[in-house]
């Protein structure tokens, strides 16, 4: 079975687990193999490529045969979210240090189950992406018009707190008090930028410098949303032009609710794993270890350390393999042979001159590279080419800063995509090398209406 690298970013061992459990447990997409590696606090998972074309064409024959199944995935992740939210409402609230070691262990169990839940969306979203963009591109003839079949006209979550923070500008203008108006804002959106890893909270700080850049540049909400509603109706008139039969229609609906789904999941995910930080730092309170070293361990390992006082080994690598029914975990030398198979097959030649990928944002761009996998890379610099495995929301900050946006992962429906529409900057994903051959300094041309970044000079 040929299997290729779907996505790679920072991580606790953790999240790789949690994520082979969400593929194994999925249910409204078929279940495929997949492996999660966990190396030198990164995160790959490869999924095998014949079986991800024949699940992502199951899904949607479903969407064009079955008018009900966008219903009920809706209804599901929706009906998640909601109780995703009230959980983490809670836990923000709950002194842990009050409960015993069985009611904190179930609140661990509680967390893990909901983002297993919740993470059957990414799941479905990352099955049927592939597939979907195949599909609009037979329908429509046409590269550039796939996005905006796929665009939605729901707000990110990013783009939500930006507007939010528009609205501050305003009122600033208009003499109100900025303190407690970023407390407010601060207590709302601190999570926001909680990945994987360790990436650390929004602080008071880091929304003043946001509202300090928004001053400068002058933006307004409804230059904003002007912009918006243009894109609708771009959007409405091109359905409205191809003459679309009711299952077709249906497709689309269900593209542009992947587009949606896959950053509003993002979200509720990023306010979960802000929350378990909490609840990690409780757990390592009482076994002796901090919260980070607490994300390293797998749901049955933190049970041993907090039910039973036996101490884990640490690991530096740790491959979880999805066999469709459950997750199985590769150590030592196992996970050694497992993870060179699955590296030797992504070989490439670091001469190319010319990189190909799906453009996301159209435009064009001319700059000079800076790799950026953590917003420490990008420190105040501007005008830069943003290259990255992928984005993620503690990223958007460099994003705004950028002149051009290219990724090595994601299709129309990933977090990179989504942002650089919302900016309005030229952004190609799905290079599968870009990280790989660029480097810093290099000067490049983005055509993201070709999909193409071509290397000038370096």
């Amino acid at each position: 079975m040929q299997y290729e690298l779907d996505n790679e970013r920072n991580g606790f061992a953790y999240y790789a687990y949690i994520f082979a459990t969400a593929w194994s447990q999925v249910k409204f997409a078929p279940k495929i193999h997949m492996y999660a590696v966990h190396k030198n606090k990164r995160i790959s998972v490869y999924l095998p490529i014949k079986e991800v074309k024949r699940a992502g064409k199951a899904v949607t024959n479903k969407v064009r045969k079955n008018a009900d199944f966008l219903k009920k995935w809706k209804k599901f992740i929706f009906e998640k979210s909601d109780e995703l939210q009230k959980f983490c409402h809670k836990i923000e609230n709950t002194n842990l240090r009050m409960l015993s070691d069985r009611e904190l262990l179930k609140i661990y169990n509680h967390s893990s189950n909901l983002y297993v839940e919740i993470g059957d969306g990414v799941v479905t979203v990352r099955t049927v992406n592939r597939n979907l963009q195949e599909e609009l591109l037979q329908l429509c003839r046409d590269p550039e018009k796939v996005p905006i079949l796929m665009s939605t006209s729901e707000q990110s979550f990013i783009g939500e707190e930006h507007k939010e923070m528009l609205g501050i500008a305003e009122r600033l203008k208009e003499g109100e008090n900025l303190k407690g108006m970023i407390e407010e804002h601060t207590k709302k959106w601190h999570w926001m930028s909680c990945g994987f890893a360790d990436e650390k909270e929004k602080t008071e700080e880091d929304f003043k410098k946001e509202l300090e850049e928004i001053m400068e540049k002058n933006e307004s909400a409804k230059k904003i949303e002007v912009k918006k509603e243009e894109k609708i109706k771009e959007r409405e008139e091109l359905i409205k032009k191809l003459n679309l039969s009711d299952e077709t229609k249906r497709l689309i609906e269900f593209a542009s609710t992947c587009t949606y789904f896959k950053d509003f999941i993002r979200g509720n995910l990023n306010r979960l794993q802000c929350v378990n930080r909490k609840i990690f730092a409780e757990i390592g309170r009482r076994i002796g270890k901090k919260w980070e070293e607490v994300a390293e361990l797998i749901p049955e390992e933190v049970r041993e350390e907090l039910m039973r006082g036996k101490k884990i080994a640490e690991r530096d690598k740790v491959v979880f393999y999805s066999d469709t029914k459950e997750v199985r975990v590769l150590s030592g030398e196992k996970a050694d042979r497992k993870i060179e198979e699955l590296e030797t097959s992504l070989k490439f030649s670091e001469e190319v001159k010319e990189i190909k990928g799906i453009g996301a944002s159209g435009g064009k761009a001319r700059g000079k590279i800076l790799i950026v996998n953590k917003i420490e890379d990008a420190s105040k610099n501007k005008n830069f080419v943003l290259v990255s495995t992928m984005t993620t929301p503690d990223l958007v900050p460099a994003m705004k800063r950028a002149v051009a946006i290219v990724t090595d992962e994601g299709g129309l429906t990933c977090h990179a995509a989504i942002v650089s529409r919302e900016l309005g900057i030229p952004c190609v994903v799905g290079t599968k090398i870009a990280t790989k051959v660029l480097r810093d300094g290099d000067e490049v041309e983005v055509n993201a209406d070709k999909g193409i970044v071509r290397k000038i000079k370096n």
